[in-house]
């Protein structure tokens, strides 16, 4: 088999760049036995360890190379290497020709190569090629690679819908945790104290005195028919700055207050 080698390749700023052996295996790539008309072809490691006589971690850093520079595609499952721009240098150029590509496009192992190789086809205008792109659009290699990545794609989409709502739930959970609770004793209290279970300031009192101190002030607010929450912020600040009369006789205002105090500087409260 004839291959063309344009000498542009030696003057590509990507080409230049390359070490000498990435540059001869991106030339055995081009006149290799194992290429066929396509540039698409089966080309496993040991083929190139035999030919080069290099060892296979250099040759597969060397096949990296060549991919990341855009010069070549693999598919490591089928061992297979797709040369981008082969047939942009070695068009097919008559009848016989796109049936030898149909042929080697037959004779290769389900890649998703399949796919680029239409890609490149679809971008070079020349009348052989576009009767090669016809004849293999439906191929059913090709229909099958389609369905193939549109049930990975509907797969990971669900996977990712999944991983969203996790996420969400994670959040909900977060938000819920710095809610603080309000128990049914202090809701019982509330809805005597104000005839109703919840007010404004409820949350924010249980997250400063806690709830021992805010059950007590709502006692002391129904037994004195106060009927407004102020009166209750009043006990509790009164509480906060003199000390409750039971935690003095228990000696625990101080480490109550301790608490408070360092509440307040944390969220800097006045």
């Amino acid at each position: 088999m004839y291959t063309k080698i344009n000498d542009v390749l030696w003057k590509d700023a990507k080409f230049k760049k390359l070490k000498p052996f990435d540059r001869m295996l991106f030339i055995y790539l081009l006149t290799c036995p194992h290429r066929n008309i396509l540039g698409l072809f089966h080309c496993p490691l040991y083929y190139m360890v035999g030919d080069l006589g290099e060892k296979p971690e250099v040759i597969v850093e060397s096949l990296n190379k060549l991919v990341e520079n855009d010069f070549i595609v693999t598919d490591g499952e089928t061992e297979t290497i797709l040369v981008k721009n082969f047939l942009k240098y070695n068009p097919i150029g008559n009848d016989n020709q796109v049936k030898g590509c149909v042929s080697a496009v037959d004779g290769l192992s389900q890649t998703p190569l399949f796919l680029i190789l239409l890609d490149i086809v679809k971008d070079l205008n020349n009348k052989y090629i576009n009767k090669f792109a016809e004849q293999i659009k439906n191929h059913r290699f090709i229909k099958d690679i389609e369905r193939v990545d549109k049930a990975l794609l509907k797969g990971f989409e669900s996977l990712l819908k999944q991983e969203e709502e996790k996420e969400e739930e994670k959040e909900e959970e977060k938000e819920l945790s710095k809610r603080v609770i309000i128990s049914d004793k202090v809701s019982q209290l509330l809805f005597k104290a104000f005839s109703t279970t919840h007010n404004g300031r409820t949350e924010d009192w249980l997250e400063m005195y806690g709830e021992e101190w805010v059950v007590e002030a709502l006692k002391k607010t129904i037994d004195a028919k106060a009927k407004s929450p102020n009166y209750t912020e009043k006990i509790l600040k009164s509480w906060l700055t003199e000390g409750r009369p039971e935690d003095k006789k228990e000696s625990k205002y101080d480490e109550m207050k301790k608490a408070v105090d360092e509440y307040r500087r944390e969220n800097n409260i006045g």
